[in-house]
């Protein structure tokens, strides 16, 4: 998946890279899109669900825009899908008393 080496693939550079890879350019987060995966990050859901959500939401874009559209230029347009990502995570795991 990436060329770094194994202690550098944190929350925030594996959600750069598959944010960067479905996009197709560019070579790093702007300084909002750090903050958004820093919050993420501190509510403590996997990276695996944020980058599921990312993923979902390309494909919702591509679906709605046709495959030859250009991509989301910012995480705040992937935000709402994450934000769903995770209440649906959080929903999965809570187990009744």
């Amino acid at each position: 998946m990436s060329s770094f080496p194994a202690e550098e693939l944190t929350f925030l550079r594996l959600v750069e890279q598959t944010f960067l890879m479905l996009k197709g350019s560019g070579h790093m987060l702007s300084p909002k899109d750090v903050e958004l995966v820093r919050g993420w990050e501190g509510s403590g859901v996997p990276v695996s669900v944020v980058c599921g959500s990312l993923e979902a939401s390309f494909e919702a874009f591509r679906r709605a825009n046709g495959d030859g559209a250009s991509s989301p230029r910012s995480l705040a347009y992937c935000a709402p899908a994450v934000e769903e990502g995770i209440r649906g995570w959080l929903a999965r795991r809570v187990v009744p008393s």
